[in-house]
């Protein structure tokens, strides 16, 4: 099994500052308020589940919670358009990998390397199929694998503008089948089975999210 050394010792003041920025994130798109935070959950658990250090585990939580952080560069009327979007609108959208990055690379210190790189590659996957540079396998680190994993996850069951939310059942035939959008080949085959093995904690998580 791949392994995953991220082991970093974050201050309680360090955790509350990346909460802080979450809120900030969620005056800008109230839509998806709780994604970061779920993303981050999850991934913690599904890197307990890897084998990953609890310190390890904790570092990459807060780091995925800064992954969409480069939508508040994306239009308002494209971040939240109740609708598919058009071409010209995807090819705004599919900027804010590198638009996260870059924010997050400016402090040039461990964690916000982690983050940055999180940032830069949680829409590439391992058959090459995703953006922004189209890299894929070896290409993408192991903790951004982890977090588009759970990314899709939450994605695919949370309600949106455009769409109802899948149950976990629905959402796990997905994964293991996939569907007009999400195919098998995307995604690393470790962090894959440890995905599955994860399922039902996830299932917890995001139905204690529900019934908050």
């Amino acid at each position: 099994m791949p392994t995953l050394n991220i082991d970093m010792h974050l201050a309680p003041e360090f955790d509350k500052a990346i909460e802080c920025m979450g809120r900030i994130h969620r005056a800008i798109d109230k839509y998806t308020a709780d994604h970061n935070t779920i993303v981050g959950k999850l991934v913690e658990v599904l890197a307990l589940t890897m084998s990953v250090s609890s310190l390890g585990a904790h570092t990459l939580n807060y780091a995925a919670r800064l992954h969409d952080v480069g939508k508040i560069s994306i239009d308002a009327d494209v971040l939240h358009a109740p609708r598919a979007l058009t071409a010209s609108e995807w090819v705004q959208m599919k900027e804010h990998p590198a638009a996260g990055a870059k924010i997050l690379m400016e402090n040039n210190t461990p964690f916000f390397g982690l983050a940055a790189d999180i940032a830069a590659t949680h829409h590439e996957y391992c058959d090459g199929s995703g953006y922004p540079l189209g890299i894929a396998g070896g290409r993408i680190t192991l903790a951004a694998k982890m977090v588009t994993v759970c990314d899709i996850y939450e994605a695919l069951r949370t309600d949106r503008l455009y769409k109802k939310g899948y149950s976990h059942n629905e959402t796990m035939t997905i994964f293991s089948q996939g569907d007009d959008r999400v195919n098998v080949a995307m995604f690393d085959s470790t962090v894959l089975e440890g995905f599955y093995r994860a399922a039902p904690v996830f299932a917890k998580i995001y139905d204690r999210k529900t019934a908050a």
